[in-house]
Formats: structure tokens, sequence, C-alpha cells
């Protein structure tokens, strides 16, 4: 494993993957979760110094729904959705009304690792940093959503339909 200078250091896990029919390229496998936010990124070491990558592609953390092949113990399937970011796609930034993009579609990438322990890093990795990003998202929507504290909900409650009274007939009352 290689160790990224980020804001905080990272373990990097050695990949391939093929983005195109018969060019593998090999990469770095990093997850990454900020606060809310999280990515999965794949980056190349830069041959002067190997401390320092480039970001080659990054997909966001949150639903990439991990998994491990059952019959290839050295493969890591990733669900890849596009950024949801108006600046990584301009079909939905104003910016470039006139510019046409491609269709940003929801996407697999299949990683292949050297062996299985190394997949197992990658996948245990990604389970903890969406983990991190999980509870983050959760510690902040808490006080939003928390139902148990002492609100006044008994105003709330359903009102018990008023009785019809004995001089009153059903077709009165509607």
């Amino acid at each position: 494993m290689v160790t990224w200078l980020l804001p905080y250091a990272v373990d990097a896990v050695p990949c391939r993957i093929a983005f195109e029919r018969g060019k593998e390229r090999h990469f770095s496998l990093l997850g990454i979760s900020l606060g809310t936010s999280g990515w999965i990124v794949l980056a190349e070491e830069l041959p002067v110094n190997r401390q320092f990558g480039v970001v080659r592609v990054a997909a966001p953390l949150a639903g990439s729904n991990p998994r491990i092949d059952e019959k290839h113990s050295r493969w890591l399937h990733l669900r890849i959705r596009p950024s949801a970011l108006p600046f990584m796609d301009p079909s939905k930034s104003g910016v470039y009304n006139k510019v046409k993009s491609k269709a940003l579609v929801d996407g697999r990438w299949t990683l292949a690792f050297r062996d299985e322990e190394s997949c197992k890093s990658a996948f245990s990795m990604i389970l903890e940093e969406m983990n991190l990003q999980f509870n983050e998202v959760e510690r902040r929507l808490r006080p939003l959503l928390d139902l148990e504290r002492d609100s006044d909900f008994s105003n709330l409650s359903p009102r018990p339909p008023k009785a019809l009274s004995s001089n009153t007939t059903a077709s009165n009352s509607l």
C-alpha cells in the first residue's frame, strides 16, 4: 500500500481497471470522507515522488454498494453514480446552457486487485469511509428528525369525530 498525503494520511490500495475494452490502467484506490461528503478516488502515482499522486477519477462514495465478486475474490464491484454537483455536470449549470454534454448515467466499476487480501482491504476501507460519512450525516440530521425529544406533540393527536346528536339526522350532518 502507498500512503498518500491528503488532509490526513491515507493508505491507497493498488488496483487495475479498464474504462475501455483492452485498455487496462493501474491506479491506487482511495475511499475518502470529509464530513457529509465522500468520494471514491482513483489516482496515479507521480513517478518522481511516490508519496504524491494525480486524481484521475472521482465518484460519490454514498450509494457505491461495494461487493466482492463471488467467483473472483480479487474483484471489487462498485456502483458509480454521476456527481450531483452542478460544477461537475455542465448540463446542470446555467453557465453552459449552449454547451451540449453527454447525459451522465449510473455505472459500475470492477476493480482488479493483485490478491484477495488487497481486495478485502479496499472493501473494508470503503465500508469504513461510508460508515464515517453516514454517522456524520446522521449526527447532523438527528436534531431535525428526533421525534422523541420533549416537544409538544399532544396537539397533533387526532381528535375523535363529533358525535351526532339525537335530533340531527344523517342527511343534516353532511
